[in-house]
């Protein structure tokens, strides 16, 4: 597939992915969505791709050590922005499938944004920890209700720092230091599709 150049300026860690769209036929570029948005993984060649919770894991076998990306589904339509461009250039007629099979990415359940009750004060009460106390944490540092819930707050804690907001601890899986905050997901309306 022709890629447009801003490919090339992207950070090298997204070889895997970007090697995995150019052996994408421009013809598949639909059909690769499609097999996203309903969970199926397609081998191309030497690289491919692994979905997982919300999270899209684009390989590469191509050289001598295998490389890899994983990165959220969300990032993940993010950075095909400039490729879906340069398909309706190509195909004009497609447009309305291709927004369609994109809204259907958004707004499947890992993508949504909404998260827990338990999620959401733990977001609010790492936000004003760190603008007022500075960026170490336990989960037993904040408030009762998430210290008597922090077994639910595993599969947040590996979001944020598998996306480079936390930097867990390798002693403790509940201690960490915040990089940066989060942008608020839950004001994000991702049910109206344009």
């Amino acid at each position: 597939m022709h890629l447009p150049n801003i490919y090339a300026y992207l950070d090298k860690r997204y070889d895997p992915l970007i090697k995995y769209l150019f052996v994408l036929p421009p013809c598949d570029f639909l059909s690769f969505l499609e097999a996203v948005s309903n969970g199926i993984c397609v081998v191309r060649e030497e690289h491919g791709y692994e979905l997982e919770e919300g999270f899209i894991t684009f390989w590469d076998a191509s050289g001598a050590i295998e490389t890899t990306i994983s990165i959220t589904l969300q990032e993940f339509i993010e950075v095909l922005e400039p490729l879906k461009n340069s398909f309706l250039d190509e195909f004009p007629t497609e447009k309305e499938s291709l927004n369609k099979i994109t809204c259907e990415i958004k707004n499947s359940e890992s993508l949504s944004g909404i998260f827990t009750n338990i999620e959401r004060l733990f977001l609010k009460e790492l936000e004003w920890f760190y603008r007022n106390h500075g960026s170490e944490w336990n989960i037993n540092d904040f408030s009762t209700k998430i210290k008597n819930n922090k077994q639910k707050l595993d599969s947040i804690l590996v979001y944020l720092s598998k996306n480079g907001y936390l930097s867990i601890s390798k002693e403790d899986k509940y201690s960490f230091k915040v990089l940066k905050l989060p942008k608020n997901n839950n004001n994000k309306d991702t049910h109206n599709c344009q």
